[in-house]
């Protein structure tokens, strides 16, 4: 079965490894700033769960969540 807790884990540690996982572009007046995020300084990254089960059309309700 899904295993949330150890997805949740593996990206905490790849996230934590990988400083460009951790950038965020804010506008200022003229163009974009990057800013790298410290570990500690909020959620690094958001994990929305899909159940596609019971789904005849896995693919087109897939690409319909990812569009959303």
């Amino acid at each position: 079965g899904f295993d949330e807790t150890a997805l949740r884990t593996a990206m905490d540690q790849i996230v934590s490894h990988h400083d460009a996982l951790r950038i965020i572009f804010r506008p200022t007046e003229r163009e974009y700033e990057a800013w790298n995020r410290a570990v500690g300084e909020g959620d690094l990254y958001t994990l929305d769960r899909a159940d596609f089960r019971n789904e005849s059309e896995v693919s087109a309700a897939i690409e319909a969540k990812v569009n959303e």
